[in-house]
């Protein structure tokens, strides 16, 4: 299929794995360059390997946790000193605590606010300029 998106910068959080992998790869058959970014070196580090030698496509990658406030800012340095621009912020990062609802700390909610909410909310300001 093409979508017209040949070309574009992807940045994709959570990218080392699962449906933030596959998206990454399905970028990647369109044509784009990306940015992966995620908790994990290792596990950065092969995606990209991977996605570039099966695309073709510019493929980086930085290590981030984007529950932590200021992290965003690395991660869209590191997107503007690869690429010059970014076209297309896909917002995926992390994995929330599972379990049953009156078990669940106030620090389990708190850590699943800080990067699936807030950690997005600061991605896309940090992207937006």
């Amino acid at each position: 299929m093409d979508l017209g998106l040949k070309g574009k910068i992807v940045l994709i959080t959570g990218a080392s794995r699962g449906i933030g992998r596959a998206m990454a790869s399905a970028f990647a058959a369109e044509g784009c360059d990306l940015m992966l970014t995620g908790r994990t070196t290792d596990a950065l580090d092969r995606a990209r390997t991977t996605l570039a030698g099966e695309s073709g496509c510019r493929v980086g990658a930085v290590t981030a946790d984007l529950a932590k406030p200021g992290s965003e800012g690395s991660v869209i340095t590191a997107v503007k000193a690869a690429y010059g621009r970014l076209d297309i912020l896909v917002n995926n990062a992390g994995a929330v605590r599972a379990g049953d609802f009156l078990e669940l700390t106030d620090a389990d909610w708190q850590g699943s606010y800080d990067l699936k909410l807030f950690g997005y909310i600061r991605m896309c300001r940090a992207a937006w300029p």
